[in-house]
């Protein structure tokens, strides 16, 4: 006898949201994160995000403790433009649009395009992030070659 299982309609919508997210992240080679930013460390980032990085999500949490390990990923040529843009953001409570490249765990370069909002501004400052990244190497070969 198959047992038939009731899931309440926020549970249902809940799995229903994560499994098209997770569709989502691998057909477009994207990845989603939460930043805390007074205490410089991720919250979440999904499977999408570490799959960019080469990493598991509970691994690239561990390992970027402070917003410098976080650039530490960055290439050096793209380091200081990617400080500017993230201070600015913080600082201002803009959206950030930013383009960079990363060096893998696996030693390979990827580009990526990161797009985040303050979510959560307090006496002026920014205390929480969110935002997507994406992988956009092939773009980046393809313009490169016409």
């Amino acid at each position: 006898m198959i047992e038939k299982i009731d899931f309440d309609s926020e549970s249902l919508e809940f799995g229903v949201n994560d499994a098209l997210a997770q569709q989502f992240e691998e057909i477009g080679e994207i990845g989603y994160f939460v930043f805390d930013a007074l205490e410089e460390k991720f919250l979440y980032v999904s499977s999408g995000y570490a799959r960019i990085y080469g990493v598991c999500p509970v691994q690239h949490r561990e390992n970027i403790k402070s917003l410098e390990d976080d650039l530490a990923l960055i290439l050096r040529e793209d380091r200081a433009q990617v400080h500017a843009a993230y201070q600015k953001h913080l600082c201002l409570g803009e959206n950030c649009i930013v383009e960079y490249r990363i060096r893998r765990t696996d030693g390979s370069i990827r580009w990526i395009r990161e797009s985040s909002a303050a979510q959560r501004v307090r006496a002026g400052k920014v205390e929480l992030t969110i935002g997507a990244i994406q992988d956009i190497t092939e773009q980046k070969e393809t313009e490169k070659n016409y």
